[in-house]
């Protein structure tokens, strides 16, 4: 594929100093270097570092690797974590063509998007969303430019057929780039099936556009297959996917990867040089132990427990709103992520109802309205999150909900 049509003008512009090129073909094993800045790491004040685990036992950073953590490193992340998280991504996906391909770390998914964006998109460019998705993309895009294409979703998700005739309509510029949560969808819950994924990966290669799978709750799906990926579906080489460990391992790191075709990951790596040089090492080495002490065995036991954790959390949030909501609002079931995606039957827009009578009550839910490619587009969805509050909260929230959706009925009927 020729990458360069994809990339913004902005991406084009930017190239890697000719020095450096000059200096990787020419160094050797001998070559005594003094050319870099390199901190004397005998000034570094931290020796080493010791981390208990869950199960009581513990992980050492030694010196030397504390050493690797303190010092500068490579552009795209370190290099045994990159090696792992390749092992991962071909575990679970198998993508063709996967030599063409590179891994980039970043700092937790929403730099990747951050970055992949500012990549691809000029202002005026189109960009395909779902109807309700993550709203944290939004401020990118407007950032950026560029334009929305909202899709109707059901509950696997996108429409292929709204999606073709959504496309034909497109007459004043390109269409640039998909944007999708295919599992656990953020707000929705829902998780695409193989079917509708293949449909929508063959729409994007008739149409010449780049999907951006942003898959942070890969791990949390509650459906009994899992459906394959994207980037497992990807022949074309025309899919960029974000992975972070925020959502199964610690959010606060802030590690997360795009494994994208290597043209892009070159052209990627050059903005996290351009931006932050590097990606902190310490949070890089210390998740890389965890792998290599955990194992493939370990890992997956631990990824069972999230989902299961969250899998409870979520059938208490479904009895709760069977005991407080019936009859007030209607809801589907999640397939994965963290979050009940609620309507409010007979309301149009649960912006005061969240914003003002929720919090009033000491309740903060996420009203709907700011999921919509439209900003302050009314909408009459609540996202409920049981990700981190106890079953006793959730039940007492969505009590609460249910009280406040009836004192809102009952002040609009009165004259």
């Amino acid at each position: 594929m020729n990458y360069l049509k994809y990339m913004s003008e902005l991406a084009r512009r930017v190239n890697r100093p000719p020095y450096e090129k000059q200096f990787e073909d020419k160094v050797s094993a001998n070559t005594l270097q003094v050319n870099d800045g390199l901190t004397d790491s005998s000034v570094f004040p931290f020796l080493k570092a010791s981390f208990t685990l869950l199960d009581g036992s513990s992980l050492t950073v030694s010196p030397r690797l504390m050493t690797a953590c303190l010092q500068y490193g490579s552009l795209d992340g370190y290099k045994q974590l990159k090696e792992q998280v390749e092992e991962l991504t071909n575990r679970f996906h198998s993508p063709p063509r996967m030599s063409e391909r590179d891994i980039v770390v970043t700092y937790g998914a929403q730099q990747g998007l951050s970055l992949v964006c500012n990549l691809l998109l000029n202002p005026g460019d189109y960009v395909v969303v779902e109807d309700a998705c993550y709203y944290m993309i939004f401020p990118i895009l407007r950032r950026l430019g560029a334009r929305t294409l909202s899709i109707q979703c059901d509950s696997q998700g996108m429409e292929p057929n709204l999606l073709r005739k959504a496309l034909a309509t497109v007459t004043d510029g390109v269409v640039k780039m998909m944007y999708l949560n295919p599992c656990g969808t953020n707000p929705t819950g829902t998780c695409m099936d193989e079917t509708r994924r293949r449909d929508i990966y063959n729409i994007a290669c008739e149409n010449d556009f780049i999907v951006l799978e942003d898959d942070p709750y890969y791990f949390i799906q509650f459906t009994e297959k899992t459906p394959p990926s994207f980037l497992s579906l990807d022949t074309e080489g025309r899919v960029l996917r974000v992975d972070s460990f925020s959502k199964i391992l610690s959010a606060g790191l802030r590690v997360g990867y795009v494994t994208a075709p290597k043209p892009l990951a070159e052209r990627l790596i050059m903005s996290v040089s351009d931006s932050v040089l590097q990606c902190t090492a310490l949070p890089q080495v210390l998740l890389s132990e965890l792998l290599c002490t955990w194992g493939h065995e370990g890992f997956m036991q631990h990824v069972k427990k999230v989902c299961q954790l969250y899998r409870a959390r979520r059938d208490a949030t479904l009895n709760a709103a069977d005991r407080h909501l019936t009859g007030l609002c209607e809801w589907t079931i999640p397939a994965g992520g963290m979050f009940l995606w609620i309507k409010v039957l007979g309301v149009t827009d649960t912006w005061i109802l969240v914003m003002e009578r929720g919090l009033k009550r000491d309740v903060h839910f996420t009203p709907g309205c700011v999921f919509k490619a439209k900003e302050q587009q009314p909408c009459p969805y609540i996202r409920v999150s049981y990700s981190s509050a106890t079953v006793e909260h959730i039940d007492k929230a969505l009590e609460i909900l249910a009280e406040i959706i009836v004192e809102e009925k009952q002040e609009s009927k009165t004259p």
